[in-house]
């Protein structure tokens, strides 16, 4: 049973664009690390991850605004 209280992508058979260049492969291992990050700091606090998540997504509308 997963940690998480959703579906993982080892539970749902999704296919993924695979990384050709070395910028696809910087680009997921940097995605991979802050996802690793934000799962040790927030754990079991769900509410929280969404805030933050919520507040990064805002900002480009910010900025374009």
């Amino acid at each position: 049973m997963s940690v998480f209280p959703f579906k993982t992508d080892k539970q749902i058979n999704i296919e993924r664009h695979r990384p050709n260049s070395i910028g696809d492969q910087f680009a997921l291992t940097l995605c991979k690390l802050l996802r690793f990050s934000a799962d040790l700091m927030f754990r079991e606090r769900y509410i929280h991850r969404a805030v933050v998540l919520e507040t990064v997504a805002a900002v480009p509308g910010m900025v374009a605004a």
